[in-house]
């Protein structure tokens, strides 16, 4: 152990000025490293801030604290729904659509980001996208019985009664109220 020491001694010795910039380079990669821990860290806390905020009813407070959030960490797709669940309350249904697509595109993997893209693209007129977005959110959790039941509506609005009826079975066993629901809907229609 004492050899290896040695050598690496002897090697500072040799070349002190590079040994100077490799360490210069760790320390600034370290340095670098804990500032986007800390960075995102505040970004995860205002994004709690504004679900606070917006559990307390006080959507310009959440607001302002989603957007923080969002400055702290651009990726942070939590903060993107809570800002669009926030525009969809103000009644702003545009930056209500733009923020759940972020969210959607940050995190590809969130069955309930696509469901809640998919209800406000239905509420927008955009049947056919929400559709198709309510089809990913079930792709991504199969078990998704609010994505099971409004595509299922979605379908009977569409006047695709068989799709709809597809759906019912699927929906009972996971919520039999909303399975039988979506059934006399279907019966009505006929």
């Amino acid at each position: 152990m004492n050899y290896e020491f040695s050598k690496l001694l002897l090697s500072i010795k040799k070349r002190p000025r590079e040994t100077i910039i490799a360490l210069l380079l760790v320390v600034i990669v370290v340095i670098i490293f804990f500032f986007l821990i800390e960075k995102n860290k505040n970004a995860s806390y205002y994004d709690a801030l504004g679900d606070s905020a917006d559990n307390r009813h006080d959507l310009n407070g959440a607001e302002n604290y989603y957007k923080k959030a969002i400055e702290l960490n651009p990726n942070l797709a939590d903060a993107y729904m809570g800002l669009g669940g926030i525009y969809y309350e103000k009644g702003d249904y545009g930056l209500e659509l733009l923020n759940y697509r972020k969210a959607t595109i940050l995190d590809t993997k969130n069955s309930d980001d696509f469901y809640y893209l998919a209800t406000a693209l239905e509420d927008n007129g955009n049947y056919k996208e929400a559709i198709t977005t309510f089809e990913k959110a079930l792709k991504l959790k199969p078990d998704n019985k609010d994505a099971l039941h409004d595509l299922g509506i979605l379908y009977l609005t569409q006047g695709d009664e068989s799709k709809a009826e597809n759906l019912v079975s699927r929906l009972i066993l996971l919520d039999q109220g909303w399975g039988d629901e979506l059934k006399m809907l279907i019966d009505k229609m006929k």
